[in-house]
């Protein structure tokens, strides 16, 4: 079933979630992005996003964000992070890139 959101791409699932919704995407590098506005998200009182970095199921930090989610986005930039997300290598982003940077510094 089709959701109309205002973002450029149609979400792999949706659901009402603390009075807002909750959007989600999943690409065919393994990651997938979590995109809500709700009651309690960062940006919510502003009309704004908050997005998440997912990795099997779960959410992972984002090297750049230094933690799970990123608050205060607009429209625009949520379109440019899924963008981002879904062009992102295979294992550059999760575990895998964590693991491998630690083999780096040794």
């Amino acid at each position: 079933m089709k959701c109309e959101t205002p973002f450029r791409f149609s979400p792999h699932s949706h659901r009402k979630l603390n009075g807002g919704v909750q959007y989600r995407y999943y690409f065919e590098n393994g990651y997938g992005l979590s995109v809500v506005q709700h009651w309690g998200s960062y940006g919510y009182d502003d009309d704004l996003w908050e997005i998440g970095l997912v990795e099997d199921n779960q959410l992972i930090e984002h090297p750049d964000w230094g933690d799970q989610v990123k608050g205060y986005l607009a429209i625009r930039d949520v379109n440019q992070w899924l963008d981002i997300i879904g062009t992102a290598p295979t294992g550059s982003l999760g575990l895998a890139a964590h693991q491998n940077q630690h083999r780096e510094d040794d």
